[in-house]
């Protein structure tokens, strides 16, 4: 099993990266739900393309996982869900 990596992303997604020791690269990200069908479609065909031309990873091997999140699930520091309008 490999090792994953995670790292901050702009719009404060998670992406987590992992090869397994075999020629697949397994992406995970977290971000906020309500994204269409087919801006996910776009994304993964962009990402696969990018990886591609920029690091000559085949296509085939970009395995993506997208994980969505209710925006009030999450928490930037302090204890706080920022999301979330506090009560009055």
């Amino acid at each position: 099993m490999g090792s994953g990596r995670s790292c901050p992303s702009p719009g404060r997604s998670i992406v987590t990266a992992d090869s397994n020791g075999s020629n697949d690269y397994r992406l995970q990200i977290t971000l906020n739900s309500g994204r269409s069908t087919e801006l996910k479609q776009r994304f993964y065909k962009t990402l696969a393309d990018r990886l591609h031309e920029g690091v000559k990873i085949r296509k085939e091997d970009v395995l993506i996982n997208l994980v969505e999140i209710s925006k009030e699930n999450w928490s930037f520091g302090n204890g706080e869900a920022q999301y979330v309008t506090p009560p009055k």
